[in-house]
């Protein structure tokens, strides 16, 4: 099954495509291999949804904490 990618906007598509030619290739090849195989190519190049939630939700607690004691 072959799967689509999309861009938000045509201004982010513009944005992406003038990014150094080494870092645009890079972003080519791995995008190429998820119309393939799917978003999900295994790390390095995703995580997991959940682990990068549980991520941002122990830094946002942890800030709220550091805040708390700071005032």
């Amino acid at each position: 099954m072959n799967y689509e990618i999309l861009f938000f906007t045509a201004s982010v598509q513009a944005l992406i495509e003038k990014w150094p030619v080494g870092i645009y290739a890079s972003f080519v090849r791995i995008a190429e291999q998820m119309v393939l195989s799917g978003p999900n190519l295994g790390m390095p190049y995703t995580k997991p949804w959940e682990t990068v939630c549980l991520k941002f939700a122990h830094e946002a607690q942890r800030a709220l904490a550091e805040r708390s004691f700071v005032a």
